[in-house]
């Protein structure tokens, strides 16, 4: 005798064969939510690590502009015997000028350049930088301004002249020690700083990192 399932050729029935159908749709479609998933994770986490690596990019340009800017406009000096000097604005600003000396009185200072800070880099302090003559970068001042230098004079000078000798003075004359803070607003370890040595006109490049031993920030010179 012939049976029912070999008269059917071994075929499963319609509704059984439509609910492995439905099974093996079902799985795909959890599956490629899964992948979704995953996908958008990893994409989230490369976006931040890009914005980071951009961020910090950022960051390494204007402390660079701002020291070049500093030595060259020191060397300007010292090669055409002229007085030449930086005045720093808050956020983002540099300019350059030169004083040329005339009789019977010195004319105007003449504007060379006009140097802006990446959009999202200021002249900036942090919030927990290190703040105590010993702590700062050379020593210099206790951190109270992003623009420091005179320091024989109180700290807070904004502009610095250089001279054919190559050293680095205040408005009055005096010798001009100090140091220029940067950073990305908000992000205390992007810090930079920049300290000068009046008398020489010698600059170093600090960075601020974490000590992982104490908890502490402290600088270092780049």
């Amino acid at each position: 005798m012939t049976s029912f399932h070999q008269l059917d050729g071994g075929r499963s029935s319609p509704q059984k064969g439509h609910m492995l159908s439905s099974k093996s749709r079902g799985f795909t479609l959890i599956e490629l939510l899964i992948v979704l998933s995953i996908s958008f994770v990893i994409s989230a986490f490369a976006i931040m690590s890009i914005q980071g690596a951009l961020r910090d990019g950022r960051v390494t340009t204007a402390y660079n502009l701002t020291l070049e800017t500093m030595r060259n406009t020191r060397q300007l000096a010292v090669d055409n015997r002229k007085t030449y000097f930086v005045t720093f604005a808050l956020p983002q600003t540099m300019q350059v000028w030169r004083q040329d000396q005339g009789t019977p009185a010195l004319p105007p200072p003449v504007l060379l350049n006009t140097y802006q800070l990446p959009f999202d880099v200021n002249f900036d302090t942090e919030p927990g930088i290190p703040t105590t003559a010993t702590t700062t970068p050379d020593g210099f001042g206790t951190a109270l301004s992003p623009l420091d230098f005179d320091q024989g004079s109180g700290g807070g000078g904004t502009t610095v002249y250089f001279t054919p000798d190559g050293g680095a003075y205040d408005l009055a004359g005096n010798v001009n020690n100090g140091v220029v803070y940067l950073a990305h607003p908000g992000d205390l370890y992007t810090s930079r700083a920049i300290t000068l040595y009046g008398l020489t006109g010698r600059m170093r490049g600090w960075r601020l990192y974490k000590n992982n031993v104490s908890g502490t920030s402290q600088w270092q010179t780049n």
